[in-house]
């Protein structure tokens, strides 16, 4: 009769702790379950930027993604011609938005500095304004 009732007990033991890891695998596959089928939430930010230069030209961009790029390089989203604009760098600005500080920021890295709603910034980066 002991070695029955301590077999027994071992048997309900195992059997108790085989629910109790079950019962952790079930919840833990619960919550991978839950965050995959959660929504992926992405933000995508639109802007309507008009750029002007000395020559009273415009250009008007409704939306982009990512770095937007004004300079002489193919590259760039806006290519302005070596020319005309003489002092424009192969990469002379570039705009992106900052999800740290949620706002556009415009960088120059050209050598001559860049106008920017009457603030002259060089190697140097602008939080841009609305307006």
């Amino acid at each position: 009769k002991d070695v029955r009732s301590r077999s027994r007990g071992r048997l309900n033991s195992m059997s108790e702790a085989e629910t109790r890891h079950y019962e952790m695998q079930r919840a833990t596959e619960e919550a991978k379950k839950a965050r995959q089928t959660r929504p992926n939430y992405s933000v995508k930010v639109h802007m309507r930027l008009m750029l002007s230069d000395s020559s009273n030209r415009r250009w008007i961009v409704n939306s982009f993604d990512g770095a937007f790029t004004i300079g002489r390089s193919s590259k760039c989203n806006i290519v302005l011609n070596k020319q005309t604009h003489p002092s424009v760098s192969s990469v002379h600005l570039s705009i992106e938005y900052n999800e740290q500080t949620l706002a556009f920021e415009a960088t120059d890295s050209s050598a001559s500095g860049s106008l920017i709603s009457d603030h002259f910034i060089r190697n140097d980066s602008l939080m841009l304004q609305v307006g």
